[in-house]
């Protein structure tokens, strides 16, 4: 006897969303890209309690994507934007307190949902 279906589980960025389409809504508002803005905003929670530069952050969260990108690209292995925040910084050999990082993480996270990516041509009719 075969079993029901229990779940579905579907590969959201460029498959159900187009991952980058939110850059030109981000550009028409006045706002830095993405990138730009992760790496801005782990710069300025830094800044603000203890001086550093935004070269130094910039290197830091690069040598992060990279190693995100190998995880993720070669292992399947997704870690969280806490996991990546944490990364970066022991690079910097730097810590936040928790309530800052914490509000760090849902700046960072929100940059999805604050400002969408659009659906991939004709997946809302396939859904």
């Amino acid at each position: 006897m075969s079993q029901p279906i229990k779940a579905v589980s579907f590969d959201l960025w460029d498959t159900l969303v187009d991952d980058d389409s939110d850059e030109a809504k981000r550009r028409a508002r006045g706002l830095r890209s993405k990138p730009d803005e992760r790496r801005h905003l782990l710069f300025q929670a830094l800044n603000r309690q203890r001086s550093i530069s935004e070269e130094s952050v910039n290197a830091a969260f690069d040598a992060t994507d990279a190693a995100f990108n190998e995880a993720w690209k070669g292992h399947s292995i997704t870690w969280t934007v806490t996991d990546r925040m944490a990364r970066a910084m022991a690079d910097l050999d730097r810590t936040l307190p928790d309530e800052d990082l914490a509000k760090l993480v849902d700046d960072l996270s929100r940059m999805e949902v604050d400002i969408p990516p659009d659906p991939i041509d004709g997946v809302i009719d396939a859904l």
